[in-house]
């Protein structure tokens, strides 16, 4: 049993011992929304995953797959993160935006931003929250100049950046001393 706690509310998930493929669908859909929420429970994600997994009650699939990417850059597990995207390799043959995403969120989050760079750059479609990811990824690690390189071919693509993008480039523009506060 986890509890899951939320501003004032707290509940409780029964979240060991789905039978069916369904129900750990499910219970990895519970675990990354209430961690997208900033409950904070990685560690528990994949320790679910793995269980679940290792008893055969789990067939990842892509969503699924992309709650534990997201636990593994939030816990910066990058071995864990290289086996993940090893096994999508080996399962799909083309990867939709939102796992591309994903892999570079791991990539940069855990400090592999050349990876992270190769694989937004092989990327052939790319959204508004692909560019941010990847702005934010290259502003905090100090690589102002191409996140905002990254940033101007956002503009070019026509993609309209949003608040999480205008912070990554307000802080490369810090970093490389553009911005004064």
């Amino acid at each position: 049993m986890i509890k899951a706690k939320t501003g004032d509310l707290t509940q409780e998930m029964s979240l060991h011992n789905p039978t069916t493929q369904e129900e750990a669908k499910t219970t990895i859909f519970l675990l990354e929304k209430d961690l997208l929420l900033g409950v904070g429970l990685w560690s528990d994600c994949l320790k679910i995953f793995g269980d679940m997994c290792r008893d055969g009650k789990l067939r990842a699939d892509e969503n699924i797959l992309v709650g534990v990417l997201s636990s593994c850059a939030n816990k910066g597990d990058l071995n864990l993160g290289r086996c993940t995207h090893g096994s999508l390799l080996r399962t799909f043959n083309v990867l939709n935006i939102v796992v591309e995403t994903s892999l570079i969120d791991l990539y940069v989050k855990c400090g592999s931003l050349n990876k992270g760079k190769s694989l937004f750059e092989e990327m052939v479609v790319k959204n508004k929250l692909t560019y941010s990811v990847m702005v934010s990824g290259l502003a905090n690690h100090g690589r102002a100049e191409e996140a905002i390189t990254v940033f101007s071919d956002m503009l070019e693509e026509g993609i309209k950046p949003d608040d999480i993008t205008y912070v990554g480039v307000l802080r490369a523009c810090s970093s490389a001393g553009l911005v004064i506060f």
